[in-house]
């Protein structure tokens, strides 16, 4: 991603400082006797990428507990009357008091998992791994388009040369100049927004795996 800004960085200092509008610089002449080759190998230029081995990476590397067999403990408790038995009691008085004895008891049950519990797990951690392969492929699909623009500023770039070349001949007209020039300013439009998008989906990966591990998971990306 640095490589994308550095490249504009240094278009735009090109175009504020070296570019000469009126000639053809000795660069630029010796660009031109190689650009059929360069746009060819800018257009055939690949990138690949493995998104199972990220994606595996940061499943086993959660930053959350993934654990959904945790055993839960549910507590009742209940209160009987134990016995109907009169007990005479004298005080001071003597007046006979009635009692009835009371008992209570508390009752822990550690429910295991049936069979719907259990299938409802694993479709639990299918519907994550599901999710971590999505968000995988979509930031490597806007690297790759980041890529593919890369590419395509340095083609338009070479053909801004030929243009210039050709409207200072007199083969060509200014209008086709402007064309690539307006090119070349949707490009690096383009480049920057695809940029910010990529940026905020590294940082959504990064979320997924702990803390200890976001730095070995930068170096994937």
């Amino acid at each position: 991603m640095k490589n994308v800004f550095v490249y504009v960085l240094c278009l735009f200092t090109i175009n504020l400082f070296g570019y000469e509008p009126k000639k053809i610089t000795k660069i630029e002449y010796q660009d031109l006797q190689k650009i059929d080759k360069e746009i060819y190998d800018f257009s055939v230029e690949r990138k690949m990428y493995d998104t199972k081995k990220v994606a595996h990476f940061i499943y086993v590397n959660l930053g959350y507990d993934l654990d959904f067999t945790r055993l839960k403990i549910i507590s009742s408790a209940s209160v009987r009357n134990g016995s109907a038995k009169r007990t005479s009691i004298y005080n001071e008085n003597e007046i006979t008091i009635n009692r009835n004895s009371y008992s209570a008891n508390i009752n822990l049950t550690y429910p295991l998992f049936d069979k719907k519990e259990s299938n409802d797990r694993k479709k639990q951690i299918i519907t994550l791994k599901q999710k971590i392969i999505s968000e995988v492929q979509k930031y490597f699909k806007l690297k790759a388009k980041l890529h593919d623009l890369e590419i395509e500023l340095k083609i338009l770039t070479q053909l801004e040369i030929r243009a210039k070349a050709r409207k200072l001949d007199g083969v060509g007209g200014f209008n086709d100049w402007l064309d690539v020039i307006k090119d070349i300013k949707k490009t690096t439009y383009d480049l920057t927004v695809t940029d910010l998008e990529l940026k905020e989906k590294n940082q959504v990966l990064l979320s997924y795996v702990m803390l200890s591990r976001q730095n070995n998971l930068k170096e994937m990306l």
